[in-house]
């Protein structure tokens, strides 16, 4: 068995991960996509295996049970690259989003295009954010040039934790946006539109608005 890496295991649900349970509905297809070209399927798959590795946030799985979310990451395995049968990268990703399960821990998904030689990554929003993918799609550019990734530095197991206690205590504007808030409109009502009609003249002959007479 794969070795258990010392982040895997239970997560501190994140502000903005507590807010799509509270505004409820289907996760399903709740997914963004990127594509980046590659060299061949090889490098690619070889590529998404060390990344997904490097990355906990890319093995979470969720547990919903009676409107409670709880979220862990689990140990890397392998990860399947699918090769497509289409060359567009909009098709292929909307093929992907119905994998994407994130009660399965499935919360990313690859797909190769041949003909293109191109990389189409499908992401579950609960696992990946704007910011993220800057760091995703480096990490597999990194990784298709047989580079070794950087160190890590924070992990998303201490992120995470560190968004919710700053969450907690974070009230220090309250009073602010309260009052703000409250306050009355800051422009009195008008009443209604009005119209101010103006009638020119027209120019004298041998008016000139400006230049030179000969």
């Amino acid at each position: 068995p794969a070795p258990v890496d010392p982040e895997d295991g239970p997560l501190t649900p994140t502000p903005i991960i507590l807010r799509e349970r509270e505004i409820g509905g289907s996760l399903s297809r709740f997914a963004q996509a990127r594509a980046l070209p590659g060299a061949g399927f090889a490098e690619a798959e070889r590529a998404v295996n060390v990344v997904v590795a490097a990355h906990p946030a890319l093995r979470m799985r969720l547990r919903a049970e009676h409107g409670v979310w709880a979220l862990r990451t689990e140990p890397a395995r392998a990860v399947t690259l699918v090769r497509a049968d289409t060359d567009d990268p909009a098709a292929a990703a909307d093929e992907a989003a119905d994998r994407l399960d994130p009660e399965a821990g499935q919360v990313i998904a690859f797909t190769w295009l041949d003909v293109t030689r191109t990389l189409v990554v499908t992401a579950h929003h609960i696992a990946i954010d704007a910011v993220s993918w800057l760091i995703l799609l480096d990490d597999l550019a990194t990784a298709m040039r047989g580079a070794a990734l950087p160190p890590p530095t924070t992990s998303y197991a201490e992120y995470a934790d560190a968004l919710a206690t700053a969450s907690a205590h974070d009230i220090d504007g309250l009073g602010h946006w309260v009052h703000t808030l409250q306050a009355p409109a800051p422009l009195p009502t008008t009443g209604g539109r009005h119209e101010i009609t103006v009638d020119l003249p027209p120019a004298g002959r041998g008016q000139r608005g400006g230049g030179l007479e000969g």
